[in-house]
């Protein structure tokens, strides 16, 4: 079964435009505020007006036939935003038979929301205390618990994955657990593990399979 993938992530310019083969913006015409305002105004749908049709129309005719879909934000933390983006979202899940979420999260912590989602195990909230600031609230926690519930009651099953990388330190423990049980010498290399890499000291590991040793 082919897989489909939404991704949410923050929008970091102060202009975001979509191109395709029939609708192209050039850069002088990106300098000129009427073009902007006026590519705006032919390419955007309003999703608040009683779920517009035509919007859901033209995502229709994209979410058909991509199999990535990007949602960007312009800014975290903005309730309305992030209550539209769930409703896209789960538009694209029952609708268009996307079943893959990547998203700005510590990569460790979409494991575990991940688990939680299709499994039940854990408890959320203190799931995503460890996460961003961001995704811990309750928007997010509603999703999440939506996504739990869909995956209880549906055969294909929504998946989690957060995209970041910044602190993946529970992740590396994990890692190094498994290693420990596949190959028992290197235990001798983890053992200082806490105190090579605790959750107030970044730096980088390196484990060699020929050397057996911390760098």
């Amino acid at each position: 079964m082919k897989e489909k993938i939404i991704t949410l992530f923050l929008l970091a310019s102060n202009l975001s435009f979509a191109q395709n083969a029939e609708t192209k913006v050039t850069m002088n015409q990106l300098i000129d505020s009427t073009a902007i305002v006026k590519w705006i105004s032919e390419n955007s749908y309003d999703m608040g007006k009683d779920n517009n049709i035509l919007a859901y129309n033209k995502i229709d005719s994209i979410a058909r036939v991509k199999k990535i879909i990007g949602i960007g934000e312009p800014a975290h933390g903005v309730k309305t935003i992030y209550e539209s983006r769930n409703e896209l979202a789960k538009y694209l899940i029952q609708k268009c038979n996307y079943n893959i979420i990547a998203l700005e999260m510590h990569f460790n912590v979409g494991v575990k929301v991940n688990e939680y989602i299709s499994t039940g195990k854990g408890n959320l909230k203190e799931i995503l205390k460890s996460g961003h600031f961001f995704t811990n609230c309750q928007e997010y926690i509603d999703f999440f618990e939506w996504l739990k519930n869909y995956n209880s009651k549906n055969n294909k099953k929504v998946m989690i994955y957060g995209m970041d990388i910044q602190s993946n330190i529970d992740l590396l423990e994990d890692l190094f657990s498994y290693l420990n049980t596949v190959d028992k010498n290197i235990k001798k290399s983890t053992d200082n593990l806490d105190k090579l890499f605790t959750k107030k000291t970044f730096g980088i590991i390196v484990v060699s399979t020929k050397r057996k040793e911390i760098q």
